[in-house]
């Protein structure tokens, strides 16, 4: 198993958070503060630690890979949709 190559991430981590504030700005987003920034760039490089770490897995199984997607996204997408009809569905 191939060791974390710290530099790497870090260097993702940085590129996230000015990824983030470059789009924030450029789309006006007003709700979008300085304290708000801290929270989403660790977010976001949560999620690029734990995503690269997965889609490792998946080495040379794409079709898996694709299939799991598909399964994950489905069940977010009835999840969301029992939420938005939660009054007419009686919950």
């Amino acid at each position: 198993m191939r060791r974390i190559d710290w530099s790497l991430l870090a260097l993702g981590v940085v590129i996230v958070g000015a990824a983030t504030v470059i789009a924030a700005d450029l789309m006006g987003w007003k709700a979008f503060t300085n304290g708000k920034i801290a929270p989403i760039t660790a977010l976001l490089a949560l999620a690029l630690f734990i995503g690269g770490g997965a889609f490792r897995g998946y080495r040379g199984r794409g079709g898996t890979l694709l299939r799991d997607i598909a399964i994950w996204l489905a069940i977010i997408l009835a999840l969301a949709a029992a939420w938005a009809f939660r009054g007419a569905l009686g919950f």
